[in-house]
């Protein structure tokens, strides 16, 4: 996919400058397929974690400035996967992550493993962190594209293979990864209240409904239900709409 192509680029000949050219056709294919959210949208949720491993890892490659145009290799990088971000399916973005955080790529884990590497683990670890803060923050406004029992699985699996003495342990040391998924958990838990509370009570305020744009409660949508879980996840956070 990726990886043969951009290491073999990366190595470059022996007395030679390493080449980007193959590195930028790789790129470009794939910006152009997930700036199509219907084709990001058919990435398996097993290529996604793939892709977004080595991504991650190759943001970090020391090797990357010594290519031809490295800097607008790694800013064609970050871009990407913003992209991949904001158009793949929201539950295999998630799964993705909280699955490269409990388990890294075999690059990252043999590294760490050595017990080198210049911080690599901890620095990709912190990178799936931010990817995961993007997705959380926007959480409550693509409620609509999120399967909260996936993600509640997904959640469940990344503590399970943890154990309860790794999450004490971790717990004690203040660890990121850790408290990033408590977070993830927390934004999960505020978005179920908001839901219920949408079920269970329509009889709105003027005020709200208005914020809303909904004029008549029977002609209320889906979408008006998810916008109103948003306001109400963001009120919960004690910010003001």
């Amino acid at each position: 996919m990726l990886k043969v192509p951009w290491l073999a680029q990366v190595g470059g000949r022996a007395g030679t400058a390493p080449g980007s050219r193959a590195c930028k056709y790789v790129l470009n294919t794939l910006m152009q397929a997930f700036q199509l959210p219907a084709l990001a949208r058919a990435v398996a949720e097993s290529t996604l974690r793939e892709l977004t491993g080595e991504l991650l890892y190759r943001l970090l490659d020391d090797r990357i400035p010594r290519l031809e145009e490295g800097t607008s290799l790694l800013k064609a990088l970050n871009i990407l996967m913003l992209k991949i971000l904001e158009n793949s399916r929201r539950n295999y973005s998630f799964s993705s992550l909280l699955h490269l955080l409990r388990t890294p790529p075999p690059a990252v884990a043999a590294e760490a493993a050595a017990g080198g590497g210049g911080g690599v683990p901890t620095k990709f670890s912190d990178l799936v962190v931010k990817c995961l803060i993007k997705l959380t923050k926007a959480l409550g406004a693509a409620l609509g594209e999120v399967d909260l029992d996936m993600l509640l699985l997904s959640i469940h699996q990344f503590f399970m293979g943890l154990g309860v003495d790794e999450i004490r342990r971790r717990g004690q040391e203040d660890d990121k990864p850790l408290r990033m998924v408590k977070t993830v958990l927390h934004e999960v838990s505020v978005c179920l209240v908001c839901i219920t509370v949408v079920v269970k009570q329509w009889n709105l305020s003027t005020c709200t409904k208005r914020q809303l744009g909904i004029r008549d409660k029977s002609k209320a949508n889906f979408s008006s239900a998810v916008r109103l879980v948003h306001v109400l996840s963001k009120k919960a956070r004690g910010f003001h709409v």
